[in-house]
């Protein structure tokens, strides 16, 4: 569990740390002896998310095939009553419009809702990353409940930047993906200067985006590194996901520091 960073105090803003510098030491402490720990913690959140997630998959699942069939239903509906106001012509134009707008409501709920299961499963993200950012000091261990430890440490910022953060993104990624990964890029450390520096939701938001558009260059390389493995971990069952939050905690603690928020 070796670590060249093991400061909690706030890094040097002007001085960026180098991204494939970053990615190098995450990977060799992953190939050397760091690989237990962090798979202990990974199997942890895994062992929790996992059935939520499919319970709530199940749910959404057959409940916008039920939305989707109640949108005929409320077609037909509409379309009749408006033939008998209006006549035929606008009657089933009325119908059609009535349905378009129960869509848009249906994909919409299905966004929010979307974001509001990230947003409930955020505190488990902060106490993992608390633990590791812990764990890259040599300050504590890291093991099965890394994920839930400290679960309800400022349990509303958390949600709060999740659901918002959520909510751009896949907004975005409704528009060709790019302003969705631009979303994510622009906030990417938000949820961590909440959970690591105990900044309050709308501090954490606006310093990520700061200091993102003051270091266009670093964070350009960054992001793109991180996708590009992220593309990459998604076929490495809990280690890649592991990797890629170890990186992303590495690069904060760099950038920010962990100290709490004076």
């Amino acid at each position: 569990m070796s670590d060249a960073l093991t400061t909690t105090g706030p890094a040097d803003p002007t001085a960026m740390p180098d991204p494939i510098q970053l990615f190098k030491e995450t990977f060799d402490s992953f190939t050397k002896d760091d690989l237990g720990p962090y798979l202990l913690a990974g199997l942890g959140q895994f062992a929790v998310v996992v059935p939520v997630v499919l319970v709530l998959i199940f749910v959404l699942y057959f409940g916008m095939f039920a939305w989707i069939f109640g949108g005929f239903f409320a077609f037909a509906f509409v379309a009749a009553f408006g033939v008998e106001l209006l006549g035929e012509d606008l009657g089933v134009m009325l119908g059609f419009v009535g349905m378009m707008l129960w869509y848009a409501a249906g994909f919409a709920g299905l966004l929010g809702i979307s974001a509001a299961i990230g947003a409930g499963m955020a505190p488990m993200q902060a106490s993992l990353s608390r633990r590791i950012a812990a764990y890259q000091r040599e300050k504590k261990t890291l093991d099965f409940s890394a994920a839930f430890s400290d679960v309800g440490q400022d349990v509303v910022p958390v949600m709060i930047v999740a659901l918002v953060v959520g909510m751009l993104v896949a907004v975005g990624a409704m528009f060709m993906y790019l302003p969705g990964l631009i979303a994510y890029a622009l906030f990417g450390h938000a949820a961590l200067l909440v959970a690591l520096n105990r900044y309050s939701a709308f501090d954490a938001l606006k310093t990520s985006a700061k200091s993102v558009m003051a270091h266009g260059s670093y964070y350009g390389m960054f992001w793109v590194l991180y996708f590009a493995c992220a593309m990459v971990a998604a076929y490495i069952p809990i280690v890649g996901p592991m990797f890629l939050v170890a990186v992303h905690i590495r690069a904060h603690r760099h950038i920010f520091g962990d100290e709490v928020k004076a």
